[in-house]
């Protein structure tokens, strides 16, 4: 579900909002109501979160260090 809340992050960046947890896009917001990581069922993102909370912060296509 898009959110209307100005962007100031960059694209792909997670954060916790009012509501759960965002993705910035280009355009806007988007709220995460899932997660699917590859090659597992979908889970919803609150518990997921519990389980990978460095995931809050993070953004979505950068290679890990």
């Amino acid at each position: 579900r898009a959110l209307d809340r100005p962007v100031t992050a960059p694209p792909g960046t997670v954060e916790r909002v009012d509501g759960g947890v965002a993705v910035a896009t280009g355009e806007g917001w988007l709220l995460l109501e899932s997660v699917q990581l590859a090659g597992k069922r979908p889970q919803p993102v609150e518990t997921f979160i519990r389980g990978q909370p460095e995931f809050v912060g993070s953004r979505l296509g950068e290679e890990s260090q």
